[in-house]
């Protein structure tokens, strides 16, 4: 018989295998890859970026009326309009409109306007008056459409506003003739000669063909020309006697010239594209300029007044409340009117509207610093 001790060892050994065994027969673990480590900010950079294409530039239309900025390219399509300055034509439709205003003397102490429009073309403008001479030569450099109710017809007289010497203006739509009612209307509001009015996206309509010979004008800039000079103030005598006259006072909240007449704050009516709506504002300038011209009286019945507006002069501008001395040059009636400072450097207007003051010579403006 065996010892116990060796029955003992035996079992042990018997159970040691059987252990084994049960292992080699059971699953293996699985193994886990570990995860990569984050790259270091060195080696990020280093990778290569997505390129992403630079988007165009929009483009830009420069009004070369106002130099004002459009994102679509807009036709010229410039119109004058004779617009009244009689005390029964105010407030006037349409002034804040314009591109330009030229301001002469015409008869007595009244003085009238030629406002151009191209960026806005108002539902509503005038009171439409007649023309003189000399807003024909103003016409002339613009090659615009030209809008007038008549105007003096002397038979070999230099002051008429008919003739064969004005063909070149293509299109004329003067209201004193029939076949142009169809343009005007008159108020209710006012009485007569002081009540006509225009439409002139209605005159787009009925020339939609019509293209200016005009590409270029004037220079315009966000840091427009100046100089050291303050100007608070100008009054503007034209042909009268009254002090204050015309005036400009500079507004520095808006950086524009505020206009007054008589002392009194000069207003405006602008219309709705609906013509019913309508706003009423002080006539307010961007850019004032005074030109120096020579100015004669004919021995008419009316004294007609004659403007020469060929060769040159001296010429004040007043732009964002400072003063700047130069000249105005206009070498033929078929070139522009151009404006020089002191130095001989053609002026840049600030963008925005521009007032243009015919003044006789033999009389100065006064400027408030």
């Amino acid at each position: 018989m065996k010892c116990f001790s060796c029955l003992r060892k035996g079992v042990a050994l018997a159970l040691f295998v059987l252990l084994l065994g049960l292992s080699a027969c059971g699953k293996q673990p699985e193994v886990v890859s570990p995860s990569p480590e984050p790259s270091s900010p060195e080696e990020s950079s280093s990778l290569p970026l997505p390129i992403v294409p630079e988007p165009d530039p929009e483009p830009v239309y420069i009004s070369p009326t106002t130099g004002r900025e459009f994102s679509k390219q807009r036709e010229f399509y410039p119109i004058l309009v004779m617009i009244e300055n009689s005390r029964d034509a105010r407030p006037q439709t349409g002034l804040m409109q314009a591109d330009v205003v030229y301001e002469a003397p015409v008869e007595s102490t009244i003085t009238r306007f030629a406002c151009l429009f191209n960026d806005t073309l108002p539902t509503v403008a005038g009171p439409v008056r007649s023309a003189r001479m000399y807003y024909l030569g103003i016409q002339q450099e613009w090659d615009s459409i030209f809008m007038h109710y008549g105007g003096p017809k002397l038979e070999g007289s230099e002051a008429t506003v008919y003739g064969r010497k004005y063909d070149y203006i293509r299109v004329r739509i003067n209201g004193i003739q029939g076949k142009y009612d169809k343009f005007f209307w008159r108020s209710k509001d006012r009485k007569s000669p002081h009540n006509v009015y225009t439409d002139l996206t209605f005159v787009r309509e009925q020339y939609p063909d019509f293209v200016s010979g005009r590409t270029q004008h004037w220079k315009f800039s966000a840091t427009p020309s100046t100089s050291s000079t303050t100007a608070s103030r100008i009054d503007i005598p034209f042909v009268s006697s009254k002090t204050p006259n015309v005036e400009f006072a500079y507004d520095t909240a808006t950086g524009t010239y505020l206009r007054y007449e008589n002392g009194e704050p000069f207003y405006t009516y602008t219309f709705a594209d609906n013509g019913k709506e309508s706003q009423k504002q002080q006539v307010a300038v961007k850019n004032l300029v005074v030109a120096y011209l020579p100015m004669r009286t004919l021995s008419d019945a009316d004294h007609h007044r004659i403007f020469n507006m060929i060769g040159e002069g001296k010429c004040e501008f007043f732009i964002g409340g400072k003063q700047i001395t130069g000249t105005w040059a206009r070498k033929s009636a078929s070139d522009i009117t151009r404006y020089y400072d002191e130095a001989g450097e053609e002026i840049c207007f600030a963008p925005g509207n521009t007032w243009v003051a015919i003044q006789p010579k033999d009389k100065t403006i006064r400027v408030t610093p």
